[in-house]
């Protein structure tokens, strides 16, 4: 199994796990959402050498990670709406090729809104009525 089959079958299982938990029943389409501006995966900035104080600051943070996985989440110069996104690594929900979505982290812990997702409502999903669920 491809690490991008592995990847969608982890976010179906754990959209499922959330759904039955909520009693819903997930529909067969979700809107696809884009990366961040400027997000490409860790292992693109590594090939490309960037000297970025920030991106730095990522890397000490996953260097516990091992390389497969650090190198399938995400990162960006942009310092977004949020002001902070070049602060944060992303990880896609869904395949990398066509994401749902996407969660970031950021990595100062004093951050109180550590985690930021691309729909604050990504695990609210509407049946064929267009009801919530």
């Amino acid at each position: 199994m491809s690490d991008d089959d592995v990847q969608q079958l982890s976010y179906t299982l754990w959209a499922a796990k959330i759904t039955k938990q909520q009693g819903r029943t997930p529909p067969p389409y979700i809107e696809r959402k884009p990366l961040p501006d400027g997000a490409e995966t860790i292992g693109h900035w590594i090939a490309l050498n960037i000297a970025d104080d920030n991106f730095n600051a990522v890397l000490l943070d996953l260097a516990d990670m091992t390389d497969e996985r650090r190198d399938s989440l995400y990162w960006t110069p942009e310092p977004g709406s949020s002001d902070d996104m070049n602060r944060r690594y992303i990880w896609a929900i869904g395949s990398k090729d066509a994401p749902v979505g996407w969660a970031a982290l950021h990595i100062d812990p004093e951050v109180d809104d550590q985690l930021m997702l691309s729909t604050p409502n990504i695990f609210q999903f509407k049946d064929e009525n267009e009801e919530v669920r």
